[in-house]
This record gives structure tokens, sequence and C-alpha cells, in this order.
């Protein structure tokens, strides 16, 4: 599937970005620390970047996915998953603030001082009411803010499959950003690395792993871009956030063994990207119940009584 985006898309990336190397990136992920940029939710709220999503076809999945994927880049610390996708694909009205989604335990990013939340499992997706004075905040090492909510109240919003699928979607897209930004931290840092009175980049040997790890991302790129495009079929975007679950993992070792001690370091910007990947690839379970969930969905018997199997989305 070949996806030349049109002139909209476009400038709709141009400017979110533009608006994220004005209120986001490195410097101020590194004053805020793992913390919910509400500064930058309010201008995306005023601007209405939360509301991409539009009719909910596969032109405003896809929309939704590149505003998550260039806020991801930007290192920009709100709820861009729940606000631009989840929410608006289950009829929610939006609201400022932090909009965590919460697992089955109540666990999630932006729980602390948030008042709603979204509970999805495969059961159901709930609507909850939280305590904003009664979140139990978890170590994070990765950027984000982790926490336990208290849930007081909680009602049925959504089917949970569908919700689940669109959280996945979201988390491909998200994933897909980070992943670009690191490689281009990673591309830019070889050249300028000498050694043995020539650049990094000049090694074949390290040109020969670079592209893998290019030709990997946008792999991982390409099959979001599919799944929003498919409307967020559960099985497309299992996949999607499956093969962006693998595709990180390889981008962490490997951009950070190939940019040697400076790379292991805090004062180089290659970890703010890093470690957010570790906490999206670990989100909704992971990718084995990615990878579950899409070979449930293949194979699950086809609606029409016939009991054959469904092969693919």
């Amino acid at each position: 599937m070949n996806f030349d985006f049109d002139a909209d898309q476009n400038a709709l990336v141009d400017a979110l970005a533009a608006l994220l190397e004005a209120h986001g990136g490195p410097i101020r992920a590194r004053v805020l620390g793992p913390a919910f940029d509400s500064d930058l939710d309010r201008r995306l709220t005023e601007s209405d970047w939360f509301s991409v999503f539009g009719d909910g076809s596969g032109r405003g999945h896809l929309d939704a996915v590149l505003a998550i994927q260039t806020i991801a880049q930007g290192l920009g610390n709100v709820s861009a998953i729940a606000k631009c996708l989840v929410a608006p694909g289950l009829g929610l009205e939006l609201r400022p603030g932090p909009l965590p989604l919460l697992d089955a335990c109540g666990r999630g990013r932006y729980v602390a001082g948030a008042e709603r939340g979204l509970l999805v499992s495969d059961a159901g997706a709930y609507l909850c009411t939280l305590d904003p004075g009664g979140a139990a905040e978890l170590p994070s090492p990765y950027g984000y803010p982790l926490g336990r909510a208290t849930i007081t109240d909680r009602v049925v919003v959504g089917n949970g499959i569908r919700a689940m699928a669109l959280w996945r979607l979201g988390l491909a897209g998200e994933a897909a950003g980070l992943m670009s930004a690191a490689l281009g931290v990673l591309l830019a840092y070889l050249p300028a690395r000498l050694q043995f009175g020539r650049p990094l980049a000049a090694f074949q040997a390290l040109r020969h792993r670079t592209a893998e790890l290019y030709v990997l991302v946008e792999g991982a790129r390409l099959l979001a871009y599919e799944g929003a495009w498919l409307g967020a079929a559960p099985e497309a975007a299992a996949k999607a956030a499956a093969l962006a679950c693998v595709t990180a993992r390889r981008v962490v070792r490997e951009s950070h063994q190939l940019t040697g001690a400076i790379g292991l370091t805090r004062e180089f910007d290659l970890h703010l990207w890093s470690l957010r990947l570790h906490a999206v690839s670990l989100e909704a379970g992971g990718r084995r119940a990615h990878a579950r969930s899409a070979a449930l969905e293949h194979w699950r018997p086809s609606q029409d009584g016939t009991g054959q199997v469904r092969h693919g989305s």
C-alpha cells in the first residue's frame, strides 16, 4: 500500500512539528522531566489538534496517527493517543488536562491530577471518574509520568476490542515517531564522530547497520499507516503494535551501541526518546499481547455461520 500524503496532511505535520519545536523538544523535556505538559496540552486543545480524527474514516484515523507520531517526535508529554484517537473513536467529549489510558489494574501514564480516565480491556471500555489526589505515583525512569489511579466510578462507553485496537494503533504511531527521532540522533552523530581519522559514517559495517535500522523503522511506520487506513481494524492494529515493539527493541539496542559511551550518558539527547520507547513497548500488554491478539483475530471464525476461518483483515 502506497501512502502519498496530500497537501493538507503535509501541512498538518509541518505545522504541528513547528509548534512542538517551539514548545517541546529536548530542552523542555529535560526541564519537565517525567511530567504532564499542561502548557502544551492547552496549546494543542486551543488549536484543535486533538480534533484531527474527523469523521472517523480511514483518512481521519491516518491524520490522528500522523499527529500522534509528530507529537512523539517532538517529545510532547500529553495524552496524545487518548485525545487524538481513542476518545474520539468512542465518541467522547474532549476536555483540557490529562486523560490516562488505564489497564485492568488502573495503571497508566498521566494518572496524577487526572479527573477522568479510560479503562480499556477486551471486556469493555469504561470512562472512569478518578480521585485526582488519590493517584499512587510509580517510579518512572522512562520520561513519562506513571501511576495507579483511584477509580471512584465508571460507566461503559464502548466496545473493549474496538477501544484496544485504537490504543494499539496509537502506540504504533507513537513508537514510529520516537524511533524516527532516535534514528535521526544516530544519523547526525555518525558523520560527526571521528575514529582512526575517519568519520564513523564512513565505515561500511556501520553503514549497513544503520541502513537496516532505517528499513525496519520505515516498515513499522508503514504498518501503522496501513492500520490507520484500514480504520484500526483489530488485526491490523495489533500487527502494527507488535512490529513496533520488536523494532523499538532493535532501535534502542543498536542506536546506543553505535553511539558508544556517550550514548549511555544523560548529557546526550538519545535517551530522551529511547527510554520512552521502553514504556510504549510495555503498554497495553506489550509485544506478546499484541501478537496474540493479531493471531486470534486472524483465525477468528467467520460471523456468517460457515465455520470458516477469516484469513487476514
